[in-house]
């Protein structure tokens, strides 16, 4: 789970899956395929910044030489963590799963949203599933007395970043999507004193879309603005783009089934957009 994700976040996939199994063998149903259980970690780019480490890595898009550079917020780096909770590592390449190997995948997660909350509906089946692109920005400015130094003279970091932040959001509002969203959720900065100007202001921005050209455009226009910051400004911005996901709808013929599978049962349930990202 992440931070003040609530009781239920990932959880209920995990103990959901494993009750879906124990029913399937009580009941003694006969099936096609074999019915696996598969536990992830780290869906949410909350500790290296870079979402779905574990179905990623399944996937092969997390590589080996990838998990010797991606960092946390402590500096750790993502090999010596994946070692020291008892991960064998000389068995990495043995993760991937390739297309064809694997019929279908089913994730249960709650909604993250307010969508279902409001429409006063139990269940949500999902169509399109949100991407996002994760960021870090640093800018570098001049540090300075916040007393002494003349306005027309500051290289302000915390100013300009404010500015980056302000136009992220008139960004996403003014989007061609009704699913872009832009926040920017973690931040620091340095000195980090009342009285001076800030040197320094390392920030995250995460930009998620459900049509990856809308996404990538705001990505690019964000890039320019940056730019402009750096001229007006007199700063430095190091802009570092840590993944740049492509949205991706969900199998139609799994979403009509469960479509049915709801409708037999007489429960009602709403088709929606994933705003959340999901290793499905």
């Amino acid at each position: 789970t992440v931070l003040q994700g609530g009781n239920f976040d990932g959880t209920i996939g995990v103990i959901g899956a494993i009750e879906a199994v124990r029913m399937i063998k009580e009941s003694n149903l006969s099936v096609q395929r074999n019915v696996d259980v598969v536990v992830f970690t780290s869906e949410e780019p909350v500790s290296f910044g870079l979402g779905c480490l574990g179905s990623r890595a399944l996937a092969g898009g997390l590589k080996y030489e990838d998990t010797l550079k991606l960092k946390n917020q402590e500096g750790e780096i993502l090999h010596q963590v994946l070692q020291a909770r008892g991960f064998n590592l000389d068995d990495f390449s043995n993760l991937n799963r390739y297309p064809g190997t694997v019929k279908a995948y089913l994730e249960l997660h709650i909604e993250q949203g307010a969508v279902l909350e409001e429409l006063g509906v139990p269940l949500g089946i999902v169509s399109t599933i949100c991407a996002p692109t994760d960021i870090h920005i640093s800018v570098i400015g001049k540090q300075g007395h916040a007393g002494a130094t003349p306005m027309n003279l500051r290289r302000d970091a915390m100013m300009a970043s404010a500015e980056i932040a302000l136009y992220i959001e008139n960004l996403v509002k003014r989007s061609a999507s009704p699913h872009t969203v832009g926040t920017i959720g973690r931040l620091n900065v340095f000195p980090n004193a009342s009285n001076f100007i800030p040197q320094r202001v390392d920030f995250t921005i995460d930009i998620r879309d459900s049509i990856f050209e809308v996404k990538e455009k705001i990505v690019k226009d964000l890039s320019s603005y940056i730019e402009e910051i750096k001229i007006r400004r007199k700063v430095e911005i190091k802009m570092d783009i840590l993944n740049h996901d492509i949205p991706q709808s969900c199998d139609p013929d799994i979403v009509d089934l469960l479509q049915r599978i709801c409708e037999s049962k007489q429960m009602p349930f709403h088709t929606m957009v994933s705003g959340a990202y999901h290793d499905a």
